[in-house]
């Protein structure tokens, strides 16, 4: 995570939302976190994980938690391709949604 990149403790103590992790945790864990503790900014990688049985985030696996994601980020900028659209490499970086309440 960028969290670990940039040697910052991770308010979720979780590294990264890999399939391993999810089927160990439980998805709704990693939704909960975030809702507990929502971070400004999320980057998605696009990162196959064959060795996981699994390979595309919010297909694959972790459906929920991409529409969760979704619903709660806006995509600011992608480096290289869209993440999971293809499979070429890329990084979206996605910044949280300001709630309703707080929207001029």
């Amino acid at each position: 995570s960028l969290n670990v990149l940039g040697h910052r403790a991770s308010p979720w103590g979780f590294p990264h939302f890999f399939t391993v992790d999810m089927e160990l945790f439980g998805e709704d864990t990693f939704i909960e976190q975030l809702k507990r503790a929502p971070p400004t900014y999320i980057a998605i990688v696009h990162r196959p994980t064959p060795e996981h049985g699994r390979t595309t985030f919010g297909q694959d696996y972790a459906r929920e938690l991409a529409g969760w994601l979704r619903a709660h980020y806006q995509p600011i900028q992608v480096f290289g391709a869209m993440p999971f659209q293809s499979d070429a490499f890329g990084i979206m970086l996605a910044e949280r949604r300001r709630p309703e309440a707080d929207s001029p």
